[in-house]
């Protein structure tokens, strides 16, 4: 019993003496995620802008149309792409690309949503998903509705 009391009262202390350690490292971490949201946005827009000077557009549309597209899908765009090329195997540029051509033709686009993700993967590829890129998506989908 005194065993038991011990590990209680060790685990309890520490408990209390690491609180503010943790909640001071969760404040600085909080500032730091809304920075790099930022040059994240930032970064998806001019990879779009880009994108569509490369096809021909003179930079000023490109940037427009890029800045209408990216605020238009709110300001969660980067951190749900980021989270397609955490978890699938599209790469930044591919999906830059996707994003790029419905820009081009004013689509809006819903990264949070499992249609959305399995259409732009099969545009990309070129190839129907298999049941694991599913899946995978479906948890993408999932995890980028919590940022909506």
């Amino acid at each position: 019993m005194n065993r038991q009391n011990f590990l209680r009262v060790t685990l309890f202390v520490s408990v209390l003496a690491l609180n503010p350690a943790v909640a001071e490292v969760n404040l600085r971490t909080g500032c730091d995620i809304t920075a790099t949201q930022d040059q994240n946005q930032n970064l998806i827009k001019s990879g779009i802008a880009d994108l569509l000077e490369a096809k021909g557009l003179e930079r000023e549309a490109a940037e427009r149309i890029s800045q209408d597209f990216v605020s238009s899908n709110g300001v969660h765009l980067a951190a749900m792409v980021q989270n397609i090329t955490e978890n699938t195997r599209l790469t930044k540029e591919e999906i830059l690309g996707y994003l790029g051509n419905e820009a081009l033709f004013g689509k809006d686009i819903r990264l949070d949503r499992y249609d959305t993700l399995i259409q732009m993967h099969t545009k990309i590829t070129q190839a129907v998903p298999d049941a694991m890129t599913r899946t995978r998506f479906r948890g993408v989908a999932t995890l980028n509705q919590t940022l909506v």
